[in-house]
């Protein structure tokens, strides 16, 4: 979820409520996975579960998805 930390108290709570359950659920490796790739911190990356690594990789392929297809169906509204 997106949070508007422009609404300062309640945006950054809501965050931070967020924040904890993902660490309370363990999704906070898989964050940090990300992170590695992200910068290319290769130890972090071969240290990590396989679990956090599949998790990290359907994310990336689901975000790419969806740009993807976004963007082919914009190419409707570019004119030529």
């Amino acid at each position: 979820p997106a949070h508007d930390v422009a609404a300062v108290c309640t945006g950054f709570l809501y965050a931070l409520a967020d924040a904890v359950g993902l660490i309370a659920s363990g999704a906070a490796e898989t964050v940090l996975v990300l992170g590695a790739l992200l910068v290319g911190d290769w130890p972090v990356v071969h240290a990590a579960d396989p679990r956090h690594l599949r998790e990290a990789s359907n994310l990336v392929s689901a975000y790419l998805a969806w740009h993807l297809e976004r963007g082919l169906r914009s190419m409707v509204y570019v004119e030529r």
